[in-house]
């Protein structure tokens, strides 16, 4: 704290406050006058509480001998201290045992003020942000999602782009009334150690990363829980920004829901054709049938579109989206089929 900030007290009075302004200045600062804009410009800088109200010349005229005005050769009216404002301060000064010695090269701690105030700003910027995150996320806990960041770009592209969706297909269905085989042949084709993980598959980010590095090729390391985290909040494409943010989301989601919450609502957001979301959709558009309905070959054809939803059709699979399918059909047997998912 500067000796200026001492002076000024928040139990002293207006009076002396102003009065300390002038002895501080005078003393230490080589200034023997100061307009009333100079003294509350001090008063800010110290950051005394309502400076903008303090009347100068109404304490001028009140303690006529403590204080008096000039005028200035600018025309300015200036403000000093008499011989007794000094003596009552210094008397002020010596009757204060917690008030260091003054040290005359140490002039008012501006940058001390300011980093004051700009760590204040970002402390409540932070406070905004991390409530505007972490309430609507705790909230689809147990509400569903009326809608996703992706639905909503999708919506809004431009007619031109021919990607634009105009009917958007987006259904809930709750957990107990979608078919089991679904859930497990997401799980085999998209993130094998969903039940145990903590939303991010190590292993395969380092070989994601590795490979990156060694063949210049980029394959996605992403788990159900960060393929959610970015369906609800964020958007596609690639850059360390939306990675950060994806791994703040998926690290809440992972912390406040529960698995199966989170199985749940991915089957029931993610895209399986162009501007069709959720299993329900899908299940419908493809086969004709609820989600409950569906058999372990159909879910898993419908898996097996993920990672290429825009091009892929479940209802017309190529020989590709059929080779992709069995092999999801085998991932499935290998992990011992919906017993593996018990656990959630």
């Amino acid at each position: 704290m500067t000796f200026l900030e001492l002076l000024l007290l928040p139990n002293k009075t207006q009076k002396d406050q102003v009065l300390s302004v002038l002895y501080f200045h005078q003393h230490y600062q080589g200034a023997l006058s100061l307009t009333t804009k100079e003294i509350k410009q001090s008063l800010k800088e110290a950051e005394v509480k309502r400076w903008g109200r303090i009347n100068v010349s109404k304490i001028a005229s009140r303690s006529p001998s403590f204080i008096e005005s000039l005028e200035g050769d600018d025309g300015k009216k200036y403000w000093k201290l008499t011989s007794e404002g000094n003596q009552y301060i210094k008397g002020q000064l010596g009757r204060s045992k917690d008030t260091p010695r003054p040290d005359p090269d140490k002039g008012v701690d501006r940058s001390s003020s300011l980093s004051k105030k700009l760590k204040f700003a970002i402390a409540k910027i932070l406070l905004f942000l991390l409530a505007i995150t972490t309430l609507p996320t705790m909230a689809f806990r147990w509400i569903n999602p009326p809608t996703t960041s992706f639905i909503i770009q999708n919506a809004l592209k431009a007619p031109s782009e021919n990607r634009a969706c105009q009917h958007i297909l987006y259904p809930w269905t709750d957990w107990n009334y979608i078919s089991l085989h679904a859930a497990i042949a997401v799980v085999a084709s998209e993130d094998q150690l969903f039940p145990v993980h903590s939303g991010f598959d190590l292993k395969s980010i380092e070989a994601a990363v590795r490979e990156r590095f060694e063949n210049g090729r980029t394959r996605g390391a992403s788990t159900i829980s960060q393929q959610l985290a970015k369906n609800l909040f964020l958007w596609s494409g690639r850059s360390w920004l939306r990675k950060g943010l994806e791994v703040y989301f998926t690290t809440l989601i992972e912390s406040t829901w529960p698995k199966r919450r989170i199985l749940e609502t991915y089957l029931n957001v993610v895209e399986f054709s162009p501007c069709t979301y959720g299993i329900t959709a899908a299940s419908k558009i493809f086969f004709g049938k609820p989600p409950a309905k569906i058999r372990q070959m159909q879910a898993a054809l419908l898996a097996s579109v993920l990672p290429n939803p825009k091009k892929l059709n479940a209802g017309k699979p190529s020989e590709h989206l059929l080779k992709r399918s069995a092999w999801v059909q085998k991932q499935v047997k290998s992990l011992g089929g919906i017993r593996y998912l018990r656990g959630i």
